[in-house]
């Protein structure tokens, strides 16, 4: 019985994944991170942006996060991103591909709150 004990704990040890939760003040401290070199966010987010919180899995290669774009600056951000018509409670949602890598936005017009997921 204590062998099987040991063996599940080890098992369990040894599938847990690796996450990296990462956050930066501003574009720049994400740039300088290399966050965008990696992929987990693209570099046409505005330089604007701040409060740049990712969560990233290694293991599954998907992220999720959230950060602040500048509203001056949200219409040209916006521009480059495909409306999917959908909205979430007060975000708009689109759709942004790059390579093989696709995001989706959810963006408060309000207050320029941005949450976005790896799809």
């Amino acid at each position: 019985m204590k062998n099987t004990f040991v063996i599940l704990l080890l098992i369990l040890v040894g599938c847990s994944s690796d996450v990296v939760n990462s956050s930066y003040a501003n574009y720049e401290q994400a740039e300088a991170d290399d966050l965008f070199k990696r992929g987990w966010l693209p570099s046409s987010i505005p330089k604007s942006s701040k409060n740049i919180k990712t969560k990233n899995n290694l293991d599954l290669n998907t992220s999720v996060g959230e950060f602040t774009i500048d509203m001056k600056e949200s219409n040209k951000f916006i521009a480059q991103l495909k409306n999917t018509d959908k909205t979430d409670n007060s975000y708009n949602i689109y759709k942004y591909e790059n390579g093989y890598t696709a995001w989706e936005f959810k963006i408060n017009p309000k207050n320029g709150h941005v949450k976005y997921e790896i799809k």
